[in-house]
């Protein structure tokens, strides 16, 4: 398993912070790998990432897998996010496909989530196929990729 640069999870997240509808669509070679990464991430910046699995629901990635009570279910946990009052990356992996009406309807809820509370649902299962009502935005990751440089702050990164 190889070890991606840790600027190229940066890039990843400022993409999904800066997509244009708040559900995105991820496509990653390696999605353990990509969920480690975050959670290394999430601890050593302190950004608030979370992670879905079915059976154990939401947990914060950067509170050692403190759980988010009532989000053990793929409804609940998108309602949460809907009605959280602060800044959030969810990344949701293993949910039931295909989508039933209830389900398409909390999407386009969170697809269309807007305000200073910057919150993102994003969907890792690589066989995801949303139904052309949703809005949402597609990002792909991998882990071997070497992240451009650019300026920021008056020098240059790789994020």
């Amino acid at each position: 398993m190889s070890r991606p640069d840790p600027a190229i999870t940066s890039a990843l997240l400022d993409r999904i912070i800066g997509a244009g509808h708040s559900l995105i669509v991820l496509r990653c070679e390696d999605g353990e790998l990509l969920r480690e990464q975050l959670r290394l991430h999430s601890i050593r910046t302190g950004q608030s990432l979370y992670a879905w699995h079915e059976g154990a629901g939401l947990r914060s990635l950067r509170d050692g897998e403190l759980p988010v009570p009532g989000s053990r279910r793929f409804t609940d946990a998108l309602r949460y996010v809907t009605q959280s009052a602060h800044f959030g990356i969810y990344f949701f992996s293993g949910y039931p496909q295909p989508f039933d009406a209830a389900m398409v309807l909390l999407l386009r809820q969170v697809a269309k989530l807007a305000g200073e509370r910057v919150r993102r649902v994003v969907l890792l299962d690589p066989a995801t196929q949303l139904p052309p009502i949703i809005e949402s935005c597609e990002v792909t990751w991998q882990a071997g990729a070497r992240a451009r440089p650019r300026l920021r702050d008056g020098r240059w990164v790789r994020a």
